[in-house]
């Protein structure tokens, strides 16, 4: 059983989220947000203006054009110039300013929410304090709902105006062109892999960690273990076997900036769930990690110094 919340999200559920998050972005910075993605799109069509302006200037001097012409084309090029210049940095602007708006706005909401709150009873469930932090830190989540789609859009706007040019100027060369990106395509798709980058949660201020162990019962597992993968604060959850004196089938890895923090999602996983019977390991000292590298020469050098037989799972 592994936690952490499903790779795949039902399309429902996603178009809710989507949805969500752009009424809020759009509450934050309507014109921020149709600035920023006005910059997208219209970068995404300088590649197709300047092609165009290029094969009319090109046209017009050969064909003794008049000059009106040559200057508009030469015009709209020095324009696409300066924007694909100036746009990043606009761009950037516009991004740092409606994250700021978002998370102002989103403050506005989690305080107005949480001064709606009688009484401090609230304040002592830990599920609930465990849904304010996912409040807080949804910040990037909403940026990355709303300007990763939009940035995609861009580029798709930026390939199909390219193919429609090339193939107004000249259609046997578009379709050239498309018949030699769709291997090159499935190459790389064949051989991607998945990059991220990796944070170093201590130095981001999680500098607690601690195992919750728990003695959930086997007729149980299939239910509570989601719940308790379903947590913010846990980053790791496993099903792993139990023994005589060791009845903890369930490991739930959290972080938090403070041992009390760990404790307050422990002890939300056991009011959520009622398993009384559990463990708190902490972590006191990282001596190592890293990513294990299978059948390289350094495990190949270490298997024949071992005098180790490793079977190597046939290619599927």
């Amino acid at each position: 059983m592994t936690g952490a919340r499903p790779d795949r999200i039902p399309p429902a559920q996603l178009r809710i989220r989507l949805r969500a998050a752009w009424s809020l972005v759009w509450s934050a910075g309507a014109v921020l947000t149709f600035a920023q993605l006005a910059i997208t799109f219209v970068g995404g069509l300088l590649v197709s203006a300047v092609t165009w302006s290029t094969k009319i200037m090109i046209d017009g001097l050969v064909g003794h054009a008049a000059v009106p012409v040559l200057v508009g084309a030469v015009s709209v090029i020095a324009v696409a110039g300066l924007v694909r210049a100036c746009a990043p940095q606009v761009a950037t602007y516009l991004r740092t300013e409606l994250d700021r708006r978002v998370e102002l706005t989103l403050n506005d909401r989690l305080f107005t929410a949480v001064g709606s709150f009688q009484g401090l009873a609230r304040f002592e469930n830990p599920r609930v304090l465990d849904r304010i932090r996912q409040a807080q830190q949804a910040r990037q989540a909403v940026a990355e709902a709303t300007i990763g789609p939009a940035s995609a859009a861009g580029d798709v706007v930026a390939v199909l105006g390219l193919l429609v040019t090339v193939y107004l100027l000249a259609p046997p060369m578009a379709a050239i062109l498309l018949v030699a990106a769709v291997p090159v395509l499935f190459a790389e798709l064949a051989q991607s892999r998945r990059f991220a980058a990796v944070m170093n949660h201590r130095s981001a201020g999680f500098k607690a960690n601690a195992m919750g162990v728990w003695a959930v019962p086997d007729d149980e597992l299939g239910e509570i273990g989601p719940r308790m993968a379903g947590f913010a604060l846990v980053s790791h959850c496993y099903r792993r076997p139990t023994y005589d004196d060791w009845p903890y089938s369930v490991f739930t890895m959290v972080h938090g900036k403070n041992a009390r923090e760990c404790e307050e999602t422990i002890a939300a996983i056991q009011a959520e769930t009622g398993v009384d019977e559990y463990a708190l390991l902490w972590s006191i000292k990282e001596y190592k990690k890293t990513r294990v590298k299978y059948y390289t020469p350094d495990w190949d050098g270490w298997i024949d110094a071992h005098d180790l037989q490793v079977s190597v799972p046939a290619p599927s």
